[in-house]
């Protein structure tokens, strides 16, 4: 058979058998249920043979009699760190002293190994700004610490780095609840205060228009102000209405009673 040359030819053959090798496998797919897969029960298809159910045996849970034993695995003396003994000094039958050395007859020792996982040592690197006399005029010079040095910008560590820039650049709103009397740590009422709304446009699916937008941006506020201010809702809207029906500027929301 002779060689195909042809472009087309050679890209429609690719495409024949990549189409073909998907075939395979959507065939492969279709005959995948949870007797010979990891799909659950629920995810086979129609028609597909019920998974078999395991009789009880009536033994216990875990390892069975007669199974290989798991046994931890004894690192060998390269691998240790140091080595603590328990070495017996009295007989426990007639309380003689024990030599210090193990005889031909005694057995190995047993023995426990314990890992630790290592303390971790913070790597502190000290920068020193020298002076220098100069030996020709006495100027004294001094080579000074970077300012982006102290400030922790350069570190080793990117993340590090640039974590200190971002803290620096947001300094002062990090710390206004420090110097500005009122200003809260945290937002938790803010938030609490937006719950409210937030819940009504979960519930109301948003706005449809600019005017209806506007209204729910007043009425919000209306509400939430009343309620903080702990003085009727209702009562607000009332004088509104009147207001508005004798041709009278709108009461201030935020005027005392």
């Amino acid at each position: 058979m002779a060689m195909v040359t042809c472009p087309g030819c050679l890209e429609r053959d690719e495409r024949i058998a990549a189409l073909e090798r998907r075939v395979a496998e959507l065939e492969a797919r279709l005959g995948t249920n949870a007797t010979n897969s990891g799909l659950p029960p629920s995810a086979s298809p129609p028609g597909a043979p019920k998974p078999v159910t395991k009789k009880r045996t009536g033994n216990k849970p875990g390892g069975q009699p007669g199974h290989p034993p798991g046994l931890k695995r004894r690192l060998p003396p390269e691998c240790l760190h140091k080595v603590i003994p328990f070495v017996p000094s009295h007989c426990d039958r007639c309380h003689e002293p024990l030599p210090p050395r193990p005889g031909p007859d005694d057995p190995e020792p047993s023995w426990h190994q314990v890992a630790e996982l290592p303390k971790l040592a913070a790597l502190i690197t000290e920068y020193q700004g020298h002076y220098r006399t100069c030996p020709c005029c006495g100027q004294l010079n001094h080579a000074p610490i970077p300012q982006d040095l102290k400030a922790g910008r350069r570190c080793a560590d990117s993340k590090a780095a640039a974590f200190c820039a971002n803290v620096l650049e947001l300094l002062p709103a990090v710390w206004r609840f420090v110097v500005t009397e009122g200003v809260e740590p945290t937002n938790n009422h803010a938030e609490r205060v937006l719950r409210r709304g937030v819940l009504w446009r979960k519930n109301a699916f948003g706005c449809q228009s600019e005017a209806g937008c506007r209204f729910v941006q007043r009425l919000l506020t209306v509400v939430q102000t009343r309620r903080l201010q702990g003085r009727s809702v209702l009562r607000y809207l009332h004088e509104v209405l009147v207001a508005h029906r004798n041709g009278l500027p709108s009461p201030s929301l935020l005027a005392a009673e």
